[in-house]
């Protein structure tokens, strides 16, 4: 095994939290499920949802892509077992997807982030778990893999609709980059985002 793979299989970060126990690692096997279900859940209803089966197919090529790319989740160990999925003792939150190369990340029809840069996408968290703090604990597990793995930056793109999420990088230490024009964007039928950047100590 690589050092690299060996960075990425290994990590894991915990929290003790309010609700119970967080677990932010590598997805494996059975993470497939849950993962593809919140995914899509998160992003129905804007230009970036997908069915459930293609959420399913982009969390089962993310297994693969190690060390090049992982999908990070977060499981949550409840003291609340009213807060469980039937038969389970975790329930996955969230979700961060990381991608090492170009390889591993989609095409982009505007704002490319750089080709060999750490690239940042799809954070998800539950809808019953928002605003606990969780997509802070993802963002900052997510930093702490790409120092690991060497990278002295964090690329990523926000949706300028989006100003939760926009307000969260920025005050997670993100800068702008570039932006889209909105009016060009509409014309060319794609979400207007900007591109962000987090230099790391």
């Amino acid at each position: 095994m690589s050092e690299a793979a060996a960075v990425v299989q290994e990590f894991s970060v915990q929290h003790e939290l309010p609700l119970g126990r967080l677990t932010i690692r590598p997805a494996q096997p059975e993470d497939v499920g849950p993962a593809s279900v919140l995914l899509t859940r998160a992003f129905a209803g804007s230009l970036q949802g997908v069915p459930l089966q293609d959420g399913r197919q982009y969390c089962e090529d993310s297994l693969r892509q190690p060390p090049q790319g992982v999908l990070l989740v977060a499981r949550l160990h409840p003291e609340d077992a009213s807060l469980l999925p039937p038969g389970q003792s975790s329930r996955l939150i969230a979700t961060t997807g990381l991608s090492f190369c170009r390889t591993t990340r989609e095409q982009f029809p505007t704002l490319q982030p750089p080709d060999e840069e750490a690239y940042l996408a799809n954070m998800a968290v539950d809808a019953k778990l928002r605003r606990q703090g969780h997509a802070r604990l993802m963002l900052a597990a997510a930093e702490a893999l790409v120092a690991a793995r060497g990278f002295t930056a964090i690329w990523l793109h926000a949706r300028l609709a989006d100003a939760a999420a926009q307000q969260l990088y920025l005050s997670s230490g993100y800068v702008v980059e570039q932006q889209d024009n909105a009016l060009l964007a509409k014309v060319r039928g794609i979400t207007p985002r900007a591109l962000m950047r987090k230099q790391l100590q």
